[in-house]
């Protein structure tokens, strides 16, 4: 028999994903059967599956000590991993930071380690603010894709994980990218479609009824009455003939949809290989841009301040390269 006592990262939790993350090696069936069969209990108590922890609670296990593995060794992985973030905003419940291009936000198979959750982890590490063995991994709340830069928010405990990403889920939020895209754009507009997430053989989304809209409709109504479209808010900044520097709003956020929606508009990023025109492509060989500048740089959470990131240096110079613009 093992107690487990709810802290402060694990309260929140439903009590089948807390028995998955004490006893990671279990299927699924048989964690349900665990529960339902009274080995595991809450307070004494049998409890459901989906029963919401608080802290302070006692999770019982009525197993042998053999079932619980020793996750002593992670301790040496964090002494190894960078724990280099640039740091944006930072208090009890959630880390901001600002990921730099090229960074992946979650390991895959190729890169398990130089990853910015991994990073994440080591830098709460090294603060003493995360302990490999509490059941409660640091995570972000939502992602970017690799090449793009900017805002990323990392939960500090299960809490606030579900809160941040709730906010997400509900667009409590408020999303605002810099792109440098291809063409000529002189006048805001809303690009909206349906995207397929589904990614086909070439790992690209699908847009369905593309349209584009030049007269701007209140956001909160064109949401409320249209839930399944995504909406892709664009204002020029600065435009040349062959480039605009724009400014993006998510309205929505579905995979991919500033890049798809952009391309759908003939606009596409410049140095984006996934979607993109021949034009495109062209203009990004003529200045030798290999990756696509876009950067997640100001974010409004509902309940915290607003939060800005600077502008990569890369970013900058291409910028001012191409449109003699400071940014």
């Amino acid at each position: 028999m093992k107690d487990f006592v709810i802290d402060k990262f694990n309260a929140s939790k439903k009590v089948f994903r807390f028995v998955q993350d004490v006893l990671p090696e279990m299927r699924n069936t048989e964690v349900f059967k665990l529960i339902r069969k009274e080995v595991i209990k809450v307070n004494g108590k049998k409890a459901d599956s989906n029963h919401i922890l608080k802290e302070g609670d006692k999770v019982s296990f009525f197993l042998a000590d053999i079932h619980f593995k020793n996750k002593g060794k992670q301790d040496e992985k964090f002494q190894s991993v960078s724990a280099k973030l640039d740091v944006i905003f930072e208090d009890n419940d959630i880390l901001v930071v600002n990921k730099p291009a090229g960074l992946l936000v979650h390991p895959d198979k190729k890169e398990f380690k130089n990853t910015l959750t991994e990073i994440s982890k080591a830098y709460l590490y090294r603060k003493g603010e995360y302990k490999p063995n509490n059941f409660f991994a640091p995570s972000p709340t939502h992602r970017l894709d690799t090449n793009t830069s900017g805002l990323v928010v990392i939960a500090k405990n299960q809490t606030s994980l579900k809160n941040i990403t709730q906010k997400f889920r509900d667009r409590e939020t408020a999303k605002t990218y810099l792109a440098l895209a291809f063409g000529k754009i002189t006048n805001k507009i809303l690009l909206t479609s349906f995207i397929d997430a589904s990614e086909n053989k070439e790992n690209k989304v699908s847009v369905i009824d593309f349209k584009v809209l030049h007269v701007i409709p209140d956001k909160k109504e064109f949401l409320e009455n249209n839930k399944t479209l995504c909406a892709t808010l664009i204002t020029p900044i600065k435009s040349a003939t062959n480039c605009t520097l724009v400014e993006v709003d998510l309205w929505t956020g579905k995979k991919h949809q500033i890049r798809t929606h952009l391309q759908s508009n003939q606009n596409p990023l410049l140095g984006d290989n996934k979607y993109y025109t021949k034009a495109s492509m062209s203009l990004s060989q003529m200045f030798d841009i290999k990756n696509y500048f876009l950067h997640s740089y100001k974010l409004q959470i509902e309940g915290y301040p607003l939060l800005k990131a600077s502008v990569p240096k890369e970013f900058k110079k291409i910028v001012y390269d191409i449109l003699k613009y400071e940014i």
